[in-house]
């Protein structure tokens, strides 16, 4: 079951709705392929067919870039494959492309807000699948 978290600056009242976490659907390769562009399906489709699988991660991860200076949820998959060759892919920021921070919610030092510097709160709001 995934999360849905919420995180709000008390100072300034920025606010951050991420939807985090892995569904049901999430259980094999061929399904979490189908989480991101068709490109990069047809790759993670590829490392699965014609190569050897050493492990694999998937994630709905938070990505904070510095650049922009936003905060956002998005699909993140590292493969291992082939005894040392890896393809990762999803911590590049959505708006420019630059490589984001993934942030772990349970370390307040990747919470700092970017306009104000406080801290933000975090709430799990909800679960989804």
């Amino acid at each position: 079951m995934g999360q849905i978290v919420d995180l709000k600056c008390k100072k300034c009242h920025k606010e951050y709705n991420a939807k985090l976490g892995i569904g049901l659907l999430h259980f094999n390769i061929n399904n979490i392929s189908k989480s991101f562009s068709k490109d990069v399906e047809d790759k993670i489709m590829d490392i699965a067919k014609n190569h050897k699988l050493e492990d694999y991660l998937f994630n709905n991860v938070l990505i904070k870039c510095d650049k922009c200076k936003k905060i956002y949820s998005k699909p993140y998959i590292k493969i291992k494959y082939d005894k040392d060759r890896v393809f990762e892919y999803g911590s590049e920021c959505t708006y420019c492309g630059v490589k984001g921070k993934i942030l772990d919610i349970s370390k307040k030092e990747d919470l700092i807000c970017f306009d104000c510097k406080n801290l933000f709160d975090v709430q799990i709001v909800g679960i989804w699948d």
